[in-house]
């Protein structure tokens, strides 16, 4: 007959090794170091529709938040545009020529201030106003 009470000396030993073994690694689980905060995510872009015709050009939005932006430009204007935004005594944004009847998509990040954009000779140059800085997008869902 068996005694359940006592138990080989090596079972003992390998159950005591186990047993150190899992309270060693145990306690190398997580962390003494303080929280990070997390940053915030910037704005969401938004769209800024230009659309360049023979005599002008049209914005819309014409007024937003600093930010990141995504201007979209179709030309109808009948012969290939250059479009340059300007602002802050710097160029923000610059394209190669699109030619008549086809568009363009370009991005850029724009500070509070007043903007023109740009098509070139023959057509006045529409203004854009930048407020401050749009807010966080950190608590939008389902954001690209």
């Amino acid at each position: 007959m068996i005694n359940l009470n006592q138990s080989p000396r090596p079972l003992r030993a390998a159950s005591l090794i186990l047993c150190l073994t899992v309270a060693v690694l145990g306690s190398g689980c997580g962390t003494k170091s303080a929280r990070r905060d997390s940053t915030p995510r910037p704005a969401l872009p938004i769209v800024v529709s230009a659309l360049v015709t023979k005599n002008q050009i049209r914005v819309a939005p014409a007024e937003f938040g600093a930010g990141a932006i995504e201007v979209l430009v179709a030309n109808r204007s009948g012969k290939p545009r250059r479009i340059v935004l300007n602002g802050n005594g710097t160029v923000a944004l610059s394209t190669t020529p699109i030619s008549d009847g086809e568009s363009s998509k370009a991005q850029t990040i724009l500070k509070p201030g007043t903007y023109t954009l740009n098509a070139g000779a023959g057509i006045p140059a529409a203004k854009l106003r930048v407020g401050p800085e749009r807010p966080s997008s950190q608590g939008e869902l389902i954001t690209p």
